[in-house]
Order: structure tokens, then sequence, then C-alpha cells
């Protein structure tokens, strides 16, 4: 219990503004001084209170607290020829890479790209329902994007965005952006990286075409070289072909294209019959329109590759009338590019829209250059534009109509660019088409292109209006270099996103995947899932569409992607003209312990082209249900003739399949892949000796799911990072993990979890307190349980903290953040417990139900955010309650809030407040009569028409506890003026000085655009004057920040600090008494559990963490381990 007497009167008012600022020196540190200028005079007779509080002068005891961003600072600113045709080449075989590949015929192997623990070998030699994480190799920490497989040399080539080099440990700022990484599986228990390749840009697409793999890679201009250098360059895409073939990988040509490549799967390989043999195209959809005419919307350029040995020539590039979303949009037949786009024209005015935009469809066709075209230079082209925008206007302006006219002139014999090309440096390129056939709605509704399939001499183009009717529009595209015949279109309910032509006994058919908003007992107008079969038909000299079949599948809360890529979507028919339809799916469904929750896996839709009944050609299969986590793919693998479904956590194994409609087929395999691994902690065990847990959780965490568990895993302190299979014990606990608190001798372990559901529209909440401890055989035992309901009526928002640092936990709305929680361990013995919206209590004994914790005397309302903070083992209530700054400043957007520090005594389940005292800002810390606050406040107001701005400063600001006739007053004393992102400190224990000591590490970027990074420690002496010692580090990582600070065990006065700056660690020692600190060298253990030489500075795979939970010192063997989440737990030991 806090007792008030304890804060004595140190200094009087008056004594304390006579004082001047007290300074020291410290051998080898620099020292600054506090920056006197920050304080203000104090406020001129007849000023508002309001303002006069908003202000900060020294001797000030009343405080408003500037709402952060609520106002604004002013601060200073800182020529190509016809390319020659590529003999056709020899049948090869093209592969599309995928992030897994099923191993060679009969080695029962799959190989995965896991985005957090590396490539994964899994083995199902000892049957289907048993498969083993057999080996993995590495992970990069990059981005794996592409992998294929060279079954004859036991090889995989990874492809993967570059953005972290962990050869050289830096950020990776050059023009290699992206890596093909080969690995040797002949030893499939051991994958080895055996080379790696360095690529220009950053992977946009690539394939695999026999023995020569292409990739297509987008280089951006550096901003970090344009600012150093001054020199501005181009982005551009690369296209580059390499050998496959040799023991290594070797670059056979690289070329330019004209503009940069679209990122991700708009990249597409043609295969062109020629009499006995074939030519191969790579066509390309560029990321910028560039120099196309007249509402020309997308760049597409097409590439021979049918060289055998890798050569590379580009055909030519054309500007085509619309966008392009899928590779599907672009074929080449008859030496002719056809490209479907969707391009928007001005609409009718309506009542809503003066101008609305109508979407429409637009076929278009290019034919390659030849020896007798007629190529221009770029300022004959221009000239011709030019000339034919005069023409156009002439004749508009005497009533012709714009395309008419444009039609005309642009075919004009001697200035038209019809059937021209236009000669650049490296390329030549088409401004208009040969031929253009658009279609689209006849009411005046946009037309939304779906997809687009090319099948012999028929395109298929699925578009769908804003009534939900999809029409298939039929064109004849047999003779492509002659141009383009629109021949029918089919109207049908619902829309067709996916689409595949299918050929059985001689007749041609399209299935397509879809959605329908049906007519009937649809008030809801609820979407389902749909199927449909259409049938081709022709005479020779008419074509006709016909469906022919259709099913709706069952269940309106189901999701697919049908506008994916197409290898998400599997094709399987056999010769007998039946076969399976498998696609990624998710729906609301019950588990196998008959818990409804949100279920990803895949559906299944089986079909009989043969069958007699068109009603029976399509049937519903199951819906086959994954695992809880976002899933990567789902297939089918053909070395176990199962399906699979895998993510970055777990790769499932599916039992058979069952063709009852709605009927779910669960997993009859689970095997993990990666844990997401939220702490790290030690437990002792009845011996003495130290144990480490890894803290786990499974499920989704950003919905209400009731299948989420947390999972405690015993490992060895020398193999912290174990995989299952290597733990000593585990117990699985229901609910998410909120919260876990380890006892002071570490025998025992306290873990809050949480459990969320959502019925009636309403989310709900409960909580179970596990305790933890290990048995007899050093195995992890829960000893017991409590539960209770969150409340979901709060009086107010309560938070506490250790007031360790400036930094605090929020709570949210029930279903937004809401499982925020800590532990708060009292001098009594008992332990608080801040969840939800609600504050509780565990006794000593852990015996009792946790029990509500009363506020009393405190003032606290639904308009206050309270928070309780422990300084030095005793409590405190910080109280803010807003300010209405509008009765002040009559316009202004800014706000305010009061805070007030009130000391808190506990007895019987119950914190009663005392007399408080206001203080400015956020408290960081609390020591005997001197506090110290993260503060922000107004130094100036800029009046305008349309408001007042309140410019607001942030500071470090120090004050000094007074008695007067009316109880604690917070006085004013000193401040540190400087950015609210420098003001991260962390407070320093008592060990290490007697006053209040602050640490922080900062970087300060110089004119040169280079940093000097310093640890800086700013000391509150006993009359709260502030003094600050800087360290310069000129072995520190840059841009980093102080994340925690750790005592030697073994050695008094002696600490540690961890740095941390996105994916690098760094840890610093320093002594009490300000001496000099220094970087202190780090024993990384890498993935395979080895000890590697000392580096001055630990990578991580993980950079996105900003917490600081997530570091773990074990003080005895003076290891510190990082826990990632599904990277897993990275440790090192302090030299």
């Amino acid at each position: 219990m806090m007792k008030l007497s304890t804060l004595t009167l140190c200094l009087t008012t008056t004594a304390l503004l006579t004082i001047g600022c007290s300074t020291k020196k410290d051998d080898g540190s620099s020292l600054t001084a506090n920056n006197a200028s920050s304080l203000m005079a104090a406020p001129k007779e007849g000023t508002s209170a309001t303002r006069g509080d908003l202000s900060r002068y020294r001797g000030q005891t009343s405080f408003l607290t500037a709402t952060r961003g609520g106002g604004f600072r002013l601060e200073a600113a800182r020529s190509a020829s016809v390319p020659s045709p590529t003999a056709g080449g020899t049948p090869r075989a093209e592969q599309e890479a995928d992030v897994f590949k099923v191993g060679k015929p009969g080695s029962k192997l799959l190989y995965l790209l896991n985005n957090y623990r590396g490539l994964q070998v899994v083995s199902y030699v000892d049957g289907t329902e048993k498969p083993k994480l057999l080996g993995r190799a590495e992970p990069t920490g990059n981005y794996p994007s592409d992998m294929y497989l060279d079954p004859t040399q036991d090889r995989l080539y990874v492809l993967e965005r570059v953005w972290f080099d962990s050869a050289t440990q830096s950020y990776n700022y050059n023009e290699n952006q992206s890596c093909i990484l080969v690995y040797d599986v002949s030893k499939p228990e051991q994958p080895t990286l055996a080379e790696k390749i360095d690529l220009k840009g950053e992977i946009a697409d690539s394939r695999m075409v026999g023995s020569v793999l292409y990739t297509v890679t987008t280089l951006r201009p550096d901003t970090n070289s344009y600012r150093y250098s001054q020199t501005e360059s181009q982005s551009q895409g690369i296209v580059t072909s390499f050998d496959l073939s040799g023991k290594q990988v070797s670059k056979i040509q690289e070329a330019t294209l004209s503009l940069p490549a679209v990122y991700g799967n708009n990249l597409r390989v043609v295969t062109v019959p020629e009499g006995d043999s074939y030519k191969y195209y790579l066509i390309a959809h560029l990321s910028e329109h560039g120099w196309g005419w007249w509402n020309r919307q997308s760049m597409v350029q097409v590439v021979d590759i049918s060289d055998d040995k890798g050569k590379i020539q580009s055909v030519m590039t054309v500007s085509v009338k619309g966008t392009i979303q899928r590779p599907h949009q672009m074929q080449i037949k008859n030496n002719t590019l056809i490209v479907v786009s969707n391009y928007s024209i001005t609409g009718q005015p309506t009542a809503n829209n003066s101008a609305p935009r109508i979407g429409r469809i637009a076929v278009e066709t290019f034919k390659f250059p030849a020896k007798d075209s007629e190529i221009l230079s770029e300022n004959e082209a221009e000239l011709r534009r030019l000339y034919i925008e005069k023409q156009v206007k002439a004749e508009t302006d005497k009533g012709t109509d714009t395309e008419v006219a444009k039609q005309k002139w642009t075919a004009d014999a001697t200035w038209g660019v019809y059937g021209r090309f236009v000669s650049t440096k490296d390329q030549v390129r088409k401004i208009m088409p040969d031929s253009v056939v658009t279609t689209g709605d006849t009411t005046g509704l946009s037309a939304n292109l779906q997809d687009v399939r090319i099948y012999g001499d028929w395109l298929y183009a699925f578009w769908v209006p804003s009534n939900n009717l999809d029409p298939l529009d039929l064109f004849d595209i047999s003779a492509p270099e002659k141009g383009v015949r629109h021949i029918q279109r089919l109207t049908f309910d619902g829309w067709v996103s996916r689409a595949e032509p299918i050929s059985y006994k001689g007749k041609n058919y399209v299935v397509g995947l879809g959605w329908i908003v049906p007519a009937v007992n649809s008030e809801n107008n609820k979407r389902f899932a749909q199927v449909k079969l259409f049938e081709i038909t022709s005479n020779g000299k008419s074509a006709k569409a016909t469906e022919v079949s259709s099913l709706v599948l069952s269940g309106s809360q189901f999701w697919a992607n049908f506008n994916g890529e197409d290898k998400k979507i599997e094709f399987r028919p056999d010769e007998n003209g039946k076969g399976e339809i498998l696609f990624e799916g998710s729906k609301y469904g019950k588990n196998s312990n008959g818990v409804t929750s949100y279920q990803n896996g895949g559906q299944i839709i089986s079909f009989d082209l043969g069958a007699t009944d068109t009603d029976a050609i399509f049937k519903e299969g199951s819906f086959l249900a994954g695992d809880s986590s976002w899933i990567r793919r789902i297939f089918t693998n053909t070395e176990i003739n199962r399906i699979n479904s895998f993510s970055d956590a777990s790769l499932v194994t599916f039992g058979a399949k069952s063709n009852v409609p709605s009927t779910t087929v669960q997993a009859v395999n689970v095997l993990e892949l990666a844990r997401n691994i939220k702490a790290f902690v030690s437990v002792r065990d009845s011996k003495g000796g130290d144990l480490g847990v890894q803290v786990i959780t499974e499920g989704n965490s950003w919905t209400a799911n009731s299948t989420e568990r947390t999972i405690l895993r015993t490992v060895s302190k020398s193999d912290v990072d174990a995989e299952k299979p290597a733990v000593l014990s585990e117990v699985v606990l229901p609910g998410a993990h909120s919260a876990h608190l380890i006892s002071a001798d570490k025998k025992t372990m306290l873990v809050l979890t949480s459990k969320s559901s959502y019925e009636n529209n309403r989310y709900s909440q409960s909580y179970q307190l596990h305790e933890v401890s290990l048995d007899a055989n050093k195995a992890l035992k829960a000893v017991s349980t409590k539960d209770w309901e969150a409340n979901s009526t709060p009086e107010y928002s309560l938070d506490i903290s250790t007031g360790s640092s400036s930094a605090s936990m929020g709570i949210m709305p029930p279903g937004y953040g809401y499982r925020s929680a800590s532990f708060l361990k009292l001098a009594s013995g008992e332990t608080l417990i801040s969840v939800g919206n609600e504050l509780r209590v565990v006794s000593a004994d852990k015996a009792a139900e946790p029990k509500t914790v009363t506020i009393d005397k405190c003032g606290l309302s639904k308009t206050t955010r309270a928070e309780v903070k422990q300084f030095n083992n005793e409590l405190f209530l910080v109280r803010k309650t807003t300010v209405d700054l509008t009765k002040e400043f009559k316009k202004t957007y800014s706000t305010a809030t009061q805070n007030d520090l009130l000391p808190l005594t506990w007895q019987n389940q119950t914190l009663s407040c005392g007399s408080g005292f206001n203080v400015p800002g956020d408290v960081i810390a609390l020591d005997g009569s001197t506090v110290v606050v993260s503060d922000s406040w107004v130094n100036d107001i800029y009046p305008t028409k349309e408001q007042d701005m309140l410019n607001t400063v942030t500071s470090l600001t120090s004050l000094k506890l007074v008695k007067s006739e009316k109880g604690i007053k917070a006085v004013l004393v000193d401040m540190m003026e400087m950015a609210s992102g420098e003001l991260n400190y962390l407070s320093l224990p008592h060990s290490y000085s007697k006053n209040v000591s602050l640490m922080k590490y900062t970087s300060k970027v110089r004119e040169d655009y280079s940093s000097r990074a310093s640890l800086q420690i700013v000391t509150a002496d006993k009359d709260a004057y502030l003094t600050q010692d800087v360290f310069t580090m000129p072995d520190t990582i840059e841009y980093a920040s102080l994340a925690k600070v750790f005592a030697d065990q073994k050695t008094p006065g002696l600490f540690y600090g961890v740095v941390k700056s996105w994916r690098q660690i760094q840890v610093v020692k320093f002594q009490a008494g300000n001496a000099r600190p220094s970087v202190v060298p780090l024993t990384p253990v890498d993935w395979k559990n080895q000890k590697q030489k000392p580096v001055p500075v630990v990578s991580l795979l993980e950079g996105y963490s900003s917490s600081s939970d997530n570091i773990h010192f074990s003080a005895e063997q003076k290891s510190i381990e990082v826990s990632s989440g599904l990277f897993g737990v990275k440790q090192f030991f302090l030299e």
C-alpha cells in the first residue's frame, strides 16, 4: 500500500524556481544539457486557464495535454528493323511454376515452398495417412514465389524476390532484386542449396520450356541511388533465358522489353504448330501504356522463344484498346496476335451521374511484321498523328462522327498509320490494330469481362453486366489475319468467371464456373456458386452456343475465387468424358467435433459428359475441410492418389471422397509445417534445471472462432526452435493465448486464454485462467483452470502496466482487439489481471476463482480512460478526461485531455483512489517526489478563417511533487523538447542509479543522408533537473530502437540493452555510473541448431514486430531467444 507520507517535500516551489540546470561530464561521452529554451514564459495576467494549461512554463502546476497530431508544426522542407523469324523447333515440354511440386513417379515425395520455414520435403513412403517432414532447407527470409522441378537432375529451381541479403546481413538496394536458388534434392532428407543466380529487378513472371527457363523481371529506379547521385533512371522490363541442362545454370541471353512487365500471372507461352515443327512465343503484358495514342490503355509485347537453345528475339509491341486482367486474353494464331480487353466509354447522362463510364469488350488483331511491312520513324509517326488529329477535328466540326473520321484518316494511304509499324532503338511497335470488333450491353449497362478462352477456331468471351445475366459472346478466329467475326450471343442466368473448353466424341464443350442469384425464393439476394455446360456446334458456315446443363451448389455461405490463377482450379477429365473439378473454397460449417466455424478447404464437382440425362451431367461432390489457417493451394497428389491442401502452417491429407452433396470430408492427417510461436519463456523443474517453453497459438485470430487453442511445449534450452517430433512435452489449452505470467521461482505458469463466438449479431467472450507446472517427469501439466464470462457492459475502460516504459495496452470494444490482457504482481502475493474491459484478482494460492476488482473513489465513467500503473511496487491510477477546446477556441479540431495521477490502496479486492494531482502527458517514471512524463503541449496558435490551428510540441518533461494546503501538486521543473517519435525511453532499474534514469537508442540522419547512432541516458537529479549523456555508437545498426534492458545476474551493475531494427538485433552492455556502452559479440545458433562464429549483429527472418514482448533473456546461460511467430525461435549467446 502506498503511503502519502513518502512523497516528502524536497524543495519549496520558490526554491525550485531559483535553481539553475546542473551539468556533469563523463569520460568518453558527450553531454547535452536540457533545452531550457523549450520552456515558455509564464502566462500574462488575464490569460484564460485553458490557454495557460496547454502551455509549459517553469513552476506550472495545472496542465492540459494536447492530443498528438491535433495541430501542425511549421518546418522547412527537406531505331529497329523488322526481325527475321526464328526457325521452328522440336516440341518442348512447358512447365508452370508453383509453390509445390509432386516428386517424380514412385518417389512418394512432395516439395513445398514455405514462406517461414524454407523449402520442405514431405515423404509418404509410410502410407497416405502417415506423412512425415523428411527434410528442409534454410529459409532465406525473402519471398519465394515460384518453383520448378527437374526430375532428371534431382534439382529444384526456386525464384524469390530479394529484400534482405542474408550473405551480407544488409538490405539489398542494388539492381539485383530477385534470384534463382538451385536446390540439390538427390538426398531428399538433406536438400542443399547448390547455386544462387542474381536477377535484375523484381520477378514479374516466369516459364520453363524444355531445358530453358525464361524470367521476366521489372527493374524500377532506386530512390536511394537517385538521392545520392542525383541521377534518375527509368523503369524497364527484362526477359532473360537460362540454360538448365548443364551441371550449373548459365545465362543465355538478356533482352529489354519496351516497358516494365505487370506483376504476377500476366505472362503466357503460346505453342504454335507450323508443319512438322513448332513455334514458341512469350506474350508479356506490360505495366504501362507508354506511347499509346487515342486512349489505348494497355501494352503487350510478343517475344519469339522458338530457339531451343534459348535465344530471344522481340517480334513487336502493340497498344490495345482496353485493360488486360488475365493471360488467356492474349493468343497467337497465323502470325497474328489476338487480344481481348475491357475498355470504357462515356454513357448517357443520368440523374445521379452526368458522365457515367460504361464498360465494353474489344477483340483486336495485330499481324506480325513481314519483310514488306512499312516501318515509320518516330518523328514520321508523330507528324502523321498530328495531321490525323487536325483532319479529324475538321470533319467533326462539320458534324461527322469522331470514330468514323478517325477510322477514315488512320487508314489513309498517304498519311494513315493503319498497318504500319514504328521503329524504336531495339523494337518495332504497332500503333493501331489490323481489325477490331467491339461488343457490350445493348441497354446501357456496363460490361465487365470475366474470362476469355480460345479453343481451335473459336473464341469465347464471358462478361457480366450489372443485372447479373451473363452473355457468352462467340467469335470466329479461324483466319485472324483477315479479321475476327462475331458469331452469336448466348444469355443465361448468373455469370461465369472461369471457363474451360473440352472435347468429347468430336463435340466441343465449354465448362463454366461462376455464380447465380436465384430469382425464386431469394428475398435476401444471396448468391450461390454454379457450374454450367455449353455445347458449341458448327456447320462450317455458322456456329451456335447452347446451354446443355447447369448445377447450383447448395449453401449460400460459400466463397471461391474463380477469377484467380488457372492453376488453382483443377479440371481432370478422362478419355470417357468423366472427371472432376477441384477448386479452393471456404464456408461456415461444422468440424469433426460438431463446432460451427469458418472452414477453408476445397470443393469437388464431378461430371459425366456421356450421361443421357442432362440433369445428371454434373454432381455436387464433397467439401474438403482443411485446417484453420489460410490455404495456399489445394491439389491432387498423383503420388498417393489423394487430395492435399497446404498452408504455411500445415499440410492436410484428405480421406476418401464422397459424391453426396453437402458432405464434408475431414482430414485423415494434418502434418505440422510451422507453428505460430507467440512467446518463449523458461520454467524450472524440481531439480533446479531450466527448460524452455514455446507458447504457440493455433486458429484464426481475425474473427470469432471457438476452435482456437494455445499449445505449450517444453524444449531443451539447447534446442529452443525444436519442431514437434523433438519436443519434450506438450499441453494443449482451449482458447486463444492472451497473456502469461511466470512465478518468481519459475516453477509455475499462469496462462490466460480466451474464446470468442458470434451469435445473434453479437460477439461474446469468455476467459480461462490455467495454472501450469512441471510434474515429476518434467512434463507440463495443467493443474487447474478457472472460467468466467467477459463483462460486455463496462462502466469504464481500464488498463494496467508496470510503468517500465511509456507504452501501455489498449482496451477495445468486443470483437476488435478484444484479447489484450496483462498481469500485475502485487506485494501481497496476489495477481491483478487486466482483460477485455475489466480487472480481476487471483489469490496468492490460486485456489479461488478470479474475482472482480472494485474501483472505488476514482471518479471513473464511460467518458474517461484510465490505467493502473505500478512504479517501484506502488500503485497509481492515471485518469484521462477529455476537455472540450471549442469553448476556448471556437474554430478548432484539436483536442486535449486533463490527466490526473491518483495513488491507490489495495484491500479486500478493492482499489481505492487517494487524493491525486494533475500531471501533463503520460508518466514514464515516478520515484519518490520526481516524475518524468512524455508530454504534448501547445506553444503557438495560428488563427485562420477556417479554424484556429494549435501548434503542438512534444517533450520529455520533469516535475517535482510538492505538498500544499490542498494536497500534493506536481510542479513543472524542466523539459527537453523533441519529436514524438523520439520519446521511446525505457526506465532503468534502481540498481543502475538512485535517481530516475531513462535510456533510448536513436539514429540521427545527417545532411549527407548518413546516420549517426547513439545511446542516450537522461537522468533526473534529486531536484528533477534533466541532464543527458549521449554516447556515439559507430558500430551499431541504423534506424533502431532500444527494445529491452536486462541485468546481468552474476555481475552487479552490469546491464545489457537489446537494440532492434526491423530484421536486425544487436546487444550493447553498459555499467552503472554511465560508463561508455560497448557492442557485445553474439554467437547465433543456425537452423540446424549449430553455433556459428561470433558476429556484432544477428539477422532475424521476421521483421514486422514492433513489440519487445517476444524477446527473452536466459540469464543462467547468457542467451537471448526471440520468438518470431511462424518463423520459429532465434537464439544467440552473449560472449
